[in-house]
């Protein structure tokens, strides 16, 4: 009996042993699986996928350069030779919308960049260092939470304006500066090698 009972044990330990564990998965494949599942999520994926590719392909898809002008053609409504009619100066408004969303897309990309780049190490060291620091570090992203976006932005557009010459810079520069709270407010990850018995 005791013979039986041990076979028994040692063919089911030989099973789990040749029966392959399941895969774990990681945050990426987690997350692409939970977006497959909603039909909404999905066709928004495919809505900004088309928009990134018309904004990269521009100067394949769009039907007339953003410079040209036709100023016999000014202030059309739409037809089939300027689908969202033309502005004051006879310029195509789909060629122009496209070759914007270029400019529009590399702004969000710099932008996110640059908030990055400023919260992660504010947020590391806030939640680090803790004490005066924390309070200091924090204490000044409430107060630039505690104005007005608009107001902040304008303000730094025009410095960053007069002292570098140029717009995009000051534009890049305000988003950077304003919208790294988030992202300096979430510093969990800092806070672990703090307490880590070492």
């Amino acid at each position: 009996m005791a013979e039986a009972r041990g076979f028994a044990v040692g063919e089911r330990a030989a099973a789990r042993a040749l029966t392959p564990e399941p895969r774990t998965q990681g945050p990426w494949r987690s997350a692409w699986r939970q977006l497959r599942r909603s039909r909404l999520a999905m066709f928004g994926l495919i809505v900004l996928t088309l928009l990134l590719a018309t904004a990269l392909l521009a100067d394949v898809l769009a039907p007339y350069p953003y410079t040209l002008q036709e100023v016999t053609n000014a202030r059309k409504g739409p037809s089939p030779a300027h689908w969202l009619g033309t502005d004051e100066l006879g310029r195509d408004m789909l060629s122009r919308v496209m070759y914007g969303a270029r400019i529009s897309l590399s702004v969000a990309v710099v932008a996110q960049i640059l908030i990055l780049v400023v919260g992660v190490p504010i947020g590391a060291a806030a939640g680090y260092y803790g004490g005066w620091i924390d309070t200091l570090l924090s204490r000044t992203v409430d107060v630039l939470y505690s104005f007005p976006d608009l107001l902040l932005i304008i303000i730094i557009v025009t410095s960053l304006r007069a002292a570098m010459k140029a717009d995009a810079t000051g534009l890049l520069g305000a988003l950077g500066s304003l919208d790294h709270g988030g992202t300096t407010r979430s510093r969990p990850g800092a806070l672990a090698p703090r307490t880590r018995v070492h």
